[in-house]
Parts: C-alpha cells; structure tokens; sequence
C-alpha cells in the first residue's frame, strides 16, 4: 500500500510520496525528497528537539560525509552515521543497521545476534525496496525515514557504540544527502523514536572484535 508519514506534523510531504511505489524520476525524486526534509525539520521542532541542520554539497558516500561537515563547527564531536538497508535472504525481513560510519559492520555477526540461521544471509536492499518501504535512496538513507514505515516493516538495529554515550551528539541526513542534522542521544532515543511508535528497537554489534 502507499506510504505515508505518522501523522504528527503537516502533510505538505505526502501526496508526494504516497502515489509513487516505484521510483520516480530523477526530478520528481529530488522534489520529493526535499519536501520529506522540510517535513522531518518540522516534525523535529513540533517535538522540541534541540536541532542543528547544515546544508552541504551531496554527500553520498562516508567520506564523502565526512568531507562536507569538516568545515562545521556545529558538528565537531558528533557522531556521523551509516546507514545500511539489509533484507534477510530466507525469511525476507528488512533490518535497518545505523551505527558510527567509523565502526565495521560485518554482517556475519549481526546476522548471528538477530538468531537468524547460517544460510540466511544478509544482503543489501535495492534502490526499489529503499524508496518503496522508507522514501529515500542510496546515499540518503537515515533513521528519521522509519517515519514513512508506518506497517513497521523495517526492524530499526542501533549499533552499541552508537548510544553507548548518552552526552554524545548524532549526525543524520534528513532525508536528503545535501544537509545533515544534529541532536543528542537522549533527544533521538527517547523523543524522536517514541514519537514515531518505534518502542522495537534492537542493540547489535557491529563485530565480535
């Protein structure tokens, strides 16, 4: 069915996204993903969250990320993630993993923590399972977009290091990779995720080393 966000904020987004199941084009794409932006800043003030949105040149890759926050006193210190869309080969879950870009993810052992079996490996989802089940695509993939999983499709999985620090500040691009927004642990944690009903999250590690 066609998604659409939890309805805490305006609907300025959905119409947007709810009449594209498949990918649009690059344009209508891009016009989309913006209109989700202003919807997930909007929906973080409607929390009260204390937030800080840079806007930087398309930041695709980690390095890339890193390159663009470089220069932004605001973001000395966070965390920056990697946001990473796998879908279990025989049960077919979703999982989304968002840990430090700077930890190793090796999937191996986080398939090992889910209890799923050794041959059921997990992969990456495709450009269409991004768009169809969280509105975004490669390089823009960031938790705020589980507001669009309103069926919960996607298992959200936080990687230890990631809140371990409950001083720590975090790094997410909402929903498009030419901005990144900051907020605290606490503040993604216990304000954003419960706002949107994620009460399912799970603690993985990234590796056994």
């Amino acid at each position: 069915p066609p998604r659409s966000p939890v309805p805490l904020s305006g609907s300025s987004v959905r119409l947007s996204i709810n009449f594209m199941s498949e990918i649009p084009p690059l344009a209508d794409r891009l016009a989309a993903q913006a209109e989700a932006k202003e919807d997930t800043l909007s929906l973080l003030r409607s929390l009260a969250i204390d937030a800080v949105t840079i806007e930087h040149d398309a930041a695709a890759t980690c390095d890339d990320h890193a390159a663009a926050l470089a220069s932004a006193s605001a973001a000395s210190g966070a965390i920056a993630a990697k946001n990473l869309l796998v879908r279990s080969k025989l049960t077919k879950g979703f999982y989304l993993i968002v840990a430090p870009a700077a930890v190793a993810v090796h999937m191996g052992h986080v398939r090992r923590q889910l209890g799923l079996k050794n041959k059921d490996q997990l992969r990456f989802a495709s450009e269409d399972d991004l768009w169809r089940l969280l509105a975004t695509a490669p390089g823009s993939c960031n938790p705020f977009s589980l507001r669009y999983d309103t069926t919960h499709d996607v298992t959200l999985l936080l990687e230890r290091s990631l809140v371990a620090d409950r001083e720590a500040r975090l790094v997410f691009h909402p929903m498009t990779n030419t901005a990144s927004t900051i907020l605290s642990v606490p503040a993604f944690l216990d304000v954003f995720l419960p706002a949107i009903g994620r009460t399912d999250v799970q603690i993985v590690e990234g590796s056994d080393d």
